[in-house]
């Protein structure tokens, strides 16, 4: 398993301490520079846990693995732009939360500033 780096060309599971240099700036380029090691260590051997080797080797299909960090302002959360949030159901939630997701986040570029529903009916 290998990932893709800018400026490194490509990472391996051994090469995490390298990903954590100003050089390489691995996290910077996914939007997340600034997040805890211990995370960033847990998103890297999550990666490289990923049976993206055993597919190709198995099927012949490559897999192309990708993220990015994204800040959502306090504003723009669904807490506190959709009225009475925390009196509707997980269920409810959950819906609303798909909803967005599928008409609105998917639907545009992703890298775009998140906006949120701003009216939902009870």
């Amino acid at each position: 398993m290998k990932i893709g780096c800018k400026n490194c060309g490509i990472h391996f599971p051994e090469d995490y301490v390298v990903s954590l240099t100003p050089v390489c700036n691995f996290w910077g380029e996914h939007g997340i520079g600034n997040l805890p090691d211990k995370y960033k260590l847990q998103l890297w051997d999550w990666i490289f846990s990923l049976p993206t080797d055993a597919i190709f080797i198995d099927t012949g299909i490559s897999m192309l693995i990708d993220f990015a960090g994204i800040v959502v302002p306090k504003d723009k959360l669904f807490e506190n732009k959709i009225p009475n949030w925390n009196k509707f159901s997980e269920a409810k939630r959950k819906q609303i939360e798909r909803d967005h997701f599928k008409n609105i986040v998917f639907k545009t570029d992703i890298k775009k500033p998140i906006q949120l529903i701003s009216e939902v009916k009870n």
